[in-house]
């Protein structure tokens, strides 16, 4: 997991991940919560392979609501690790 606190921010408020050592074929799931602990949206689950990935999450809910500008944190789980990476989104 080591640099998956790279952030893109891109037009409209959507925001890519960058996963960029995953040093072999892992499972992962990454999702978006507000900092009340309450799950926002879940952006990936699955089987990645060795490499630079990027995850991008569009500033919806699993609903596919807008979500309210504010601080967020994405939680990636890989290869028995877990990271917390704090985001602030602006509208």
């Amino acid at each position: 997991l080591r640099g998956a606190e790279r952030l893109k921010r891109l037009g409209g408020g959507e925001q890519a991940l960058k996963l960029l050592a995953l040093p072999r074929e892992v499972v992962l799931r990454a999702d978006v919560y507000d900092l009340s602990g309450r799950r926002i949206r879940a952006l990936a689950s699955g089987v990645y392979a060795a490499g630079r990935h990027t995850i991008r999450w569009d500033a919806r809910d699993d609903a596919g609501r807008a979500v309210a500008a504010g601080t967020y944190l994405y939680r990636i789980e890989a290869a028995g690790q877990t990271r917390s990476v704090k985001t602030t989104l602006v509208r």
